[in-house]
């Protein structure tokens, strides 16, 4: 869950009904100082906003019966899905659609750097390379919650574009500024999820009248990108109204690192 520094969890998550899912967890509490303190606060966020908030776990086996030892993991959620060689998207699908919820737009919680360079070098990349599209595409996931401006390329705001060639542009790869000119540079890749590497520029189409906007794929059928809201991870693959639109509109991939 990423949320804005300056934002309270609890006002944000009780605004309106959302979905959460969370990758990953067992790393953020088993590998941190004061993980158990900060595993309990967390709990307890959950706990107050379940009325508002359908949360989706992802978790091993182990760590779930250890953090359910030390932390009462099973009194905090309800039900438990084996989701074993399944991606996070079916899953979340199943359980949207099991709770009458597939009108909701889901949030995504972003990679690691790890999984990214992981998901680069099974998708075929070199280990020189996976490991810069890893670097890539976490320049551009810190950068999450940065409002959208118009003609932005920094800090205080990126629009599309902006964000794409300022995250390539701090690991010594110069883009031009401007979307349908990213979308001619490096290769082109067919837009199959299967054909893609992370760090690929994604390119979408309103009514099919050339690239009006462009994104940075960063694995398992997701990307970033900035849009009205902000930048932010959306999904390729998942079944809410806000990636099906994303998937309809998806009209062509370029590859920058070969």
């Amino acid at each position: 869950l990423r949320l804005p520094h300056e934002a309270d969890p609890h006002k944000t998550l009780l605004e309106g009904r959302r979905v959460v899912v969370l990758e990953e967890f067992e790393r953020t509490f088993l590998r941190t100082i004061n993980g158990f303190q900060a595993l309990r606060e967390f709990l307890h966020l959950i706990e107050s906003t379940a009325k508002t908030t359908l949360w989706i776990l992802s978790i091993n086996e182990t760590s779930y019966r250890y953090l359910d030892v030390v932390a009462g993991l099973s009194q905090v959620f309800s039900h438990r899905v084996n989701a074993m060689a399944v991606k996070p998207e079916f899953i979340t699908n199943a359980i949207l659609q099991r709770h009458n919820l597939s009108g909701l737009r889901l949030q995504f919680a972003p990679p690691s750097e790890g999984t990214v360079e992981d998901l680069s070098r099974n998708s075929g990349a070199a280990p020189e390379t996976a490991r810069l599209a890893a670097d890539i595409v976490q320049t551009a996931i810190d950068a999450m919650g940065t409002p959208y401006s118009w003609g932005g390329s920094d800090a205080n705001g990126y629009d599309c574009s902006g964000l794409v060639q300022y995250a390539y542009e701090q690991h010594g790869i110069i883009l031009p500024r401007v979307s349908r000119d990213q979308m001619r540079m490096g290769r082109a890749v067919e837009p199959r999820l299967d054909a893609l590497r992370p760090g690929d520029i994604l390119g979408f189409s309103v009514e099919r009248s050339g690239i009006t906007h462009v994104g940075l794929y960063v694995g398992d059928g997701r990307f970033i990108h900035s849009a009205s809201e902000g930048v932010k991870l959306s999904s390729l693959s998942a079944q809410d109204p806000d990636s099906q639109w994303w998937r309809h509109h998806w009209v062509a991939a370029r590859r920058i690192l070969q």
